[in-house]
């Protein structure tokens, strides 16, 4: 397998782990995809982030503590050729709950 598949594959696994959170399962992916040493970069208010387990506690475990049924759907995944320019991948997603608030 070349490296690019392999990248796939584990963004993959990845983004099935944040389909329907498992904490557990979402900390090991996130070993998986950053180095130990990682300095992860987000935008506010998360800001600057050590290694995978700051990433996990500074970025996911605030949100899945206020809303137990956090899920991540991607809602359009794009790549390819559009108008003979490549479109190396585009994406747009969401995070969502089953909680609905009526009017």
């Amino acid at each position: 397998m070349d490296i690019h598949q392999h990248n796939k594959e584990l963004i993959n696994e990845f983004k099935t782990a944040l389909y329907d959170i498992d904490a557990s399962v979402l900390k090991d992916q996130l070993q998986q995809v950053f180095a130990p040493d990682s300095d992860i970069h987000l935008a506010f208010p998360f800001e600057d982030l050590n290694e995978p387990n700051g990433l996990f506690g500074g970025a996911y475990k605030p949100p899945l503590a206020a809303i137990s049924d956090l899920e991540h759907r991607d809602f359009i995944v794009m790549a390819g050729w559009v108008l003979h320019t490549q479109i190396r991948r585009s994406r747009c997603a969401a995070w969502i709950s089953g909680v609905v608030r009526m009017a």
